[in-house]
């Protein structure tokens, strides 16, 4: 047996090419059972958080009308978003801001950590939100507890959120916004608005949305699409497993092209 094995690592830079090419048939094992489980989370953790149906309105508001949060609520059991620009203090650039218009149904935010707004929290106007981890950067302690700084003002964190789920780095509540930011807000001349239901009626949401706006000022204008709002998982996952097998499937593939340049010039 010893002999065989003498046999088989008898030149040292096979020997060596052996090894490297085991050690990376091992990674690229052991990465892609790795991803298996991440692809496999992932997918199950985008159906917790899809709605069967989504629209996705625009309002063209270029007149700048003063719009008001009424005009957005509609009689159907769907959840109600809009989908704006917030300044967060230590951000770079504006952070996308989803804040929740209307509540009927079960919002399926996937947490972190922490907790969505109470019911008694929502009706106060608390300023509070949930945040993804990319912003736990930004936000600072005062009196035991996890702020962050939005439009000047300072919001309590009471969570952090998942990928899925939320259309905006910072989770709130309209009600939980500053008027001042609000009004901002509904001012605007394009206004990003998210419909979900768990049953066929966001179109039905869609059109009394469209007749509020319509009643309000003949000058704006509304447009909406349904859209299928799966994640690509594969993606999600390769972005949260390891890259170690890459680094060292390219480093292996740079000695093995300077060891053929060199064995090709050797016989030149």
């Amino acid at each position: 047996m010893l002999v065989k094995c003498k046999k088989v690592f008898r030149y040292p830079l096979s020997t060596f090419y052996v090894i490297v090419g085991l050690m990376v048939a091992f990674l690229m094992l052991f990465d892609g059972l790795s991803i298996y489980n991440e692809v496999t989370k992932a997918a199950d953790e985008d159906k917790q958080a899809r709605y069967n149906e989504t629209t996705r309105l625009n309002v063209e508001n270029t007149d700048k009308r003063q719009l008001t949060p009424q005009l957005f609520e509609v009689p159907e059991k769907v959840n109600v978003h809009l989908v704006a620009d917030a300044c967060i203090e230590g951000a770079s650039g504006n952070v996308k801001a989803d804040i929740v218009l209307q509540n009927a149904i079960e919002l399926k935010i996937l947490l972190n950590t922490g907790r969505l707004p109470t019911k008694k929290e929502i009706v106060s106007g608390k300023h509070v939100a949930v945040i993804r981890s990319g912003l736990e950067s930004c936000t600072f302690v005062k009196d035991s507890k996890k702020y962050i700084e939005m439009n000047g003002t300072a919001y309590e964190v009471i969570g952090t959120m998942k990928e899925f789920g939320s259309n905006g780095y910072v989770f709130v509540y309209e009600n939980c916004l500053t008027r001042e930011m609000s009004k901002k807000i509904m001012n605007s001349d394009d206004i990003n608005v998210i419909i979900n239901s768990d049953k066929n009626n966001t179109y039905d949401a869609y059109n009394h949305i469209k007749s509020n706006m319509t009643d309000f000022s003949n000058t704006i204008n509304v447009e909406g699409r349904q859209v299928d709002e799966d994640m690509d998982v594969l993606q999600y996952a390769m972005d949260n497993s390891s890259v170690v097998v890459v680094f060292v499937i390219y480093l292996f593939s740079i000695i093995n092209c300077i060891n053929e340049n060199y064995s090709s010039s050797s016989y030149n």
